[in-house]
């Protein structure tokens, strides 16, 4: 589905999207935390600060159309094909974008039906590895930076939600891992997540990656 979409010459009149647009919205959801929950704000704080540094490693990625909301459930499969749904955030950028905010709710759903790390990995590692022969390479700066800023974001959704609050320590451990966050990182308040023995083998997802 990625592939097709990145594959279409950018739409005229679509907004051009990347690190600045980003960091946006991930300051807006700091400043939202530090306001609703003091104390995750502060660990939300620190990560944003990871996030606006590393974003000066970003390269310019090659344009194209992007969802910008792209997930497992923003795409139908019928007799006809695939549908995608949801073109309400349509923009041109780096196709990182797309597959970070994929990324992200990845590991969402594999902590949320207790999927073992290593068993997602390598599905997604060969999804990566047809979408790069058929759509081109994605830099892994690009992709790192992209992931971990979703994964802050879905981190900041969920930690506001009580059902599902539980499992935003270790999205958001998973992104400090990305960002290089080791010395600090967790915070003395912030509780060491359950699924810890999982981050190696997702961030090593990121090697291969060009």
């Amino acid at each position: 589905v990625l592939a097709n979409l990145h594959r279409i010459d950018p739409l005229e009149g679509l907004p051009a999207f990347g690190t600045s647009q980003e960091m946006d919205i991930v300051r807006r959801w700091a400043e939202t935390l530090a306001v609703l929950e003091p104390e995750t704000g502060s660990t939300a704080g620190m990560l944003a600060g990871g996030l606006e540094a590393f974003s000066a490693e970003v390269p310019a990625g090659r344009p194209c159309v992007l969802h910008r909301d792209f997930y497992e459930r923003q795409f139908t499969l019928g007799r006809e094909g695939i549908t995608l749904m949801d073109l309400d955030t349509l923009a041109v950028g780096d196709p990182a974008v797309d597959w970070g905010n994929f990324l992200a709710h990845l590991v969402l759903m594999a902590l949320a039906d207790e999927v073992p790390a290593t068993e997602a990995v390598e599905s997604v590692r060969e999804a990566l590895a047809v979408y790069e022969t058929a759509a081109g390479d994605l830099h892994a700066s690009s992709l790192r930076f992209y992931w971990a800023s979703s994964l802050f974001r879905v981190g900041a959704v969920h930690v506001l939600r009580t059902n599902t609050r539980r499992f935003s320590p270790a999205l958001w451990a998973l992104a400090a891992r990305l960002l290089h966050l080791g010395e600090g990182w967790p915070p003395a308040k912030t509780k060491q997540p359950d699924r810890s023995g999982d981050l190696p083998a997702w961030s090593a997802l990121i090697e291969g990656v060009t």
